[in-house]
């Protein structure tokens, strides 16, 4: 008597072409989620299938440092640069120092008048009814 062979499933939809082709879109600096849509595939699957295969999780790992260093290479000089890829070109530093200097000035501009530092501004209410000794009216909630 022979046992029945169990069917050989689901073909494989990550295969050594797809594999390739997802490597590649990450280390040219696609996103994981661009990436595996050239593939036709998830993240999830991706990530499962990293977790079960050691040597394509090693090469994923080197696929994503290279893609770091292709998307940051792509980033536009200026103050994002500066800041998120650490860029110190002269480009990169005048604009993040412009633009630090701006925010800088855009809080300290106060005046005596509008409030003094023991206590915060008192605002008038427009409604004639917040006169003393009257109730504000309410909002219904409905």
């Amino acid at each position: 008597m022979t046992t029945p062979r169990r069917s050989p499933g689901r073909p494989l939809q990550f295969d050594d072409t797809a594999r390739q082709q997802y490597l590649t879109a990450v280390t040219e600096g696609a996103t994981l989620t661009e990436a595996a849509r050239t593939v036709h595939l998830t993240v999830q699957a991706i990530n499962k299938h990293a977790r079960t295969n050691p040597s394509f999780a090693a090469a994923l790992e080197v696929a994503r440092t290279h893609g770091r260093k292709a998307r940051a290479e792509r980033m536009p000089h200026g103050e994002s640069r500066y800041k998120h890829a650490a860029c110190h070109c002269p480009i990169c530093t005048t604009a993040a120092t412009t633009a630090r200097t701006k925010r800088r000035n855009r809080h300290t501009h106060t005046t005596p008048e509008d409030t003094t530092p023991d206590q915060a501004p008192v605002l008038q209410l427009p409604h004639a009814a917040a006169q003393k000794g009257q109730p504000l009216p309410l909002a219904r909630a409905s």
